[in-house]
């Protein structure tokens, strides 16, 4: 059973003087509907009145197959009034009555069987309602998947620091989150998207996608770069904010036995997102929610429903097609299956995530026209405890069983924080260099294949709770890597990419 708890609300709209039309809505109840036509079982806990009003919501629940455990009320249902002049613009008029009469025993026997709770807009931060919300979500964390869509509504929540405050109290509870960068930029306006929603995936939530409207959405998981769409599919994407709102519908279709079972959630995040008709789909697929990829396909003609045109680009490992190749990243990624360590901030003048490397950390000995240059790295926020760090360089992509190790230096004193460029040619004292996979003790660049399509380039710093480890000159990086298993208190990323034509 899926659950979505809150609002229930009707849209009125008056314009020019016509007569007003009447609309069902709330961001939850429209997740309910979504799910429900996907062919969940899904229950929607909100409230609704006795009057004409809460009987159009309730037909149009249960008549899209919502379960709804709630009987009607004695209050007036929820109305949004929307006043639309003749220069197009409109006032607003809200009446609104967020509040849940329901003991947490109820709760409890409501969420029994749940695994995945989906909450967020109004009824996650307007009280009384709110404070019924949160603890519902406590309670199912232990067992259910939690996903979150704050929804941000400053007309009817004008206090932006009051809304962020209760924004991260279910940041900190949830699983996967979906915003879009209006309601982060509200929320924080002092500080990037991407930045906020690092901060996120820091207080606890595993995958964050992102939605810029008709610019396409992103998404960061733990472990991984930020994944998104190419420019040549944000330039055709027609969608907008109503073609990305299938994240909504198709995020949440999780039929996982809880946050702990990667094998289902990877196949239904693979079913991840879809678009309205002619629109298009992004698809989140992973293990668990570690590992992830985007990408961007037209539906078919003929589609209907949010999930229809939902289209797998992405090609497995093995997959010997240049083209399908380049099309997208391959799914594996290194870290996934090792066990999960708090992550730090790491940061490069010289790299960045999602992005090409430059000449200089592209290989020259190797012939793909570069100069070996370790790239510059600085880092923060490691864990208590922390008392030497390693830094090694992974090609996960390269056509080898085991990828290919291009830099590993280990025993880095705790004291450092930061390798200036080059620094794998003088690293700091005590620092001990590893053998690369091309038989160099330095930083060896990037040299995929030519026409072996984008390769990623891990760059990976473990703090360790040790001053050193019982490794020197001579061991492999998969040795250091072996001995950081025991030892390793975080690990922090980035994942430049590169690929050769």
């Amino acid at each position: 059973m899926l659950t979505v708890i809150g609002e229930a609300l009707v849209d009125v709209v008056s314009r020019n003087g016509a007569e007003p039309r009447a609309h069902v809505g709330g961001s939850p109840m429209n997740v309910a509907v979504g799910l429900a036509r996907l062919g969940q079982d899904v229950q929607f806990l909100g409230r609704y009145g006795q009057d004409d009003y809460g009987h159009r919501v309730v037909e149009h629940l249960r008549g899209n197959g919502v379960a709804l455990p709630f009987e009607p009320d004695t209050r007036p249902t929820s109305v949004a009034q929307a006043t639309v002049g003749e220069d197009g613009s409109a006032t607003y008029d809200f009446q609104l009555d967020w509040s849940l009469d329901v003991t947490p025993e109820r709760i409890d026997e409501l969420l029994d069987g749940t695994t995945l709770l989906h909450v967020g807009s109004i009824g996650a931060m307007l009280e009384p309602g709110a404070s019924v919300v949160v603890d519902a979500v406590e309670r199912a964390r232990r067992t259910a998947l939690i996903s979150y869509d704050p929804n941000c509504r400053p007309s009817i929540i004008p206090d932006s620091s009051d809304a962020r405050a209760r924004a991260e109290q279910i940041v900190g509870l949830s699983h996967v989150i979906k915003a879009s960068d209006e309601d982060l930029l509200w929320l924080y306006p002092h500080r990037t998207v991407e930045d906020t929603a690092r901060a996120w995936l820091k207080a606890g939530a595993r995958l964050v996608v992102v939605t810029r409207g008709a610019m396409g959405p992103w998404a960061l998981s733990r472990g991984t770069g930020r994944d998104g769409v190419s420019g040549a599919g944000r330039a055709r994407h027609r969608g907008g904010h109503r073609g990305c709102r299938g994240l909504l519908h198709g995020r949440p279709a999780f039929r996982a036995r809880g946050p702990r079972d990667p094998g289902r959630l990877r196949r239904d995040l693979h079913r991840g997102a879809g678009c309205g008709r002619g629109a298009r789909a992004a698809a989140l697929r992973g293990r668990g929610l570690r590992r992830h990829r985007l990408a961007l396909r037209r539906g078919p003609a003929h589609a209907r429903g949010p999930a229809h045109g939902l289209l797998n680009l992405l090609p497995r490992r093995g997959t010997t097609n240049p083209d399908e190749r380049n099309s997208a990243m391959y799914d594996r990624h290194p870290y996934a299956d090792l066990p999960e360590l708090p992550e730090f901030t790491l940061t490069s003048t010289d790299v960045r995530d999602g992005e090409s490397l430059a000449t200089p950390q592209v290989s020259g000995i190797m012939g793909a026209g570069g100069q070996d240059v370790s790239p510059q790295l600085s880092w923060s926020g490691a864990p208590e405890g922390t008392q030497s760090y390693v830094v090694t360089v992974f090609d996960p992509d390269a056509p080898t069983p085991s990828g290919f190790w291009h830099w590993c230096l280990s025993n880095i004193p705790a004291d450092v924080t930061e390798l200036a460029t080059g620094a794998a040619s003088n690293p700091p004292q005590g620092a001990v260099k590893q053998r690369n996979d091309g038989g160099t003790d330095e930083y060896l660049g990037a040299a995929p294949p030519a026409g072996h399509g984008p390769h990623r380039y891990i760059v990976c710093v473990t703090a360790v709770d040790v001053p050193a480890l019982e490794v020197d000159e001579s061991s492999s990086p998969a040795v250091v890597n072996f001995n950081l298993f025991s030892h390793a208190l975080g690990r922090a990323f980035l994942t430049p990419v590169y690929e050769v034509e």
